[in-house]
């Protein structure tokens, strides 16, 4: 019955095989080529390095960017003037820090939930502030803020076009292909 069984990864010897153990060791390591940064999976995943108040926080992922937007978070409907005299300060900036820590706190059930009801998990959000946050101004309420501009910066970066420079080539053209 055993002998049916898949290997799970792990190579399995033939009765009468035995095995082949190296007979030196090679010192220098394998030339490993560096991955390349994608700016979206990036801003999608850095969050795995963020904390908030001690704990781990959960990406800024896209289920937690629409139950943001449920919520109404403002910083990303910011009209363009708005956007182009940003000095790193808006209305609602403490609330939008708010939300999207909350939501990077949260479970992938209680973002979706959260999705589905916005009304109810602002309620709840608003509760977890007063208790964790303690209000504007506090150590808790700094370390907010910070993390909040983290992510956003990271997200802002993900999505953000490069700009041309007329007159310059862009760097993934050739002399040819103009």
């Amino acid at each position: 019955m055993t002998d049916n069984l898949q290997s799970a990864g792990i190579p399995i010897l033939e009765k009468n095989e035995t095995p082949m153990m190296p007979t030196t060791l090679d010192a220098t390591p394998e030339p490993t080529e560096e991955p390349k940064q994608d700016p979206q999976n990036e801003a999608m995943h850095s969050g795995q390095s963020r904390t908030f108040l001690g704990k781990q926080l959960a990406p800024f992922d896209w289920r937690r960017q629409e139950a943001a937007n449920a919520m109404g978070l403002k910083i990303l409907k910011l009209s363009a003037q708005e956007a182009e005299e940003f000095d790193g300060r808006y209305d609602g900036m403490a609330g939008d820090a708010a939300i999207v820590v909350w939501l990077c706190t949260l479970t992938p059930s209680e973002v979706a939930k959260a999705i589905r009801l916005p009304v109810q998990a602002t309620e709840t959000r608003l509760k977890w502030a007063e208790k964790h946050v303690k209000g504007i101004g506090s150590a808790a309420h700094v370390e907010m803020v910070s993390v909040y501009a983290e992510i956003i910066s990271a997200y802002m970066n993900s999505i953000a076009e490069p700009v041309e420079t007329p007159g310059k080539q862009n760097s993934q053209e050739s002399p040819q292909s103009l």
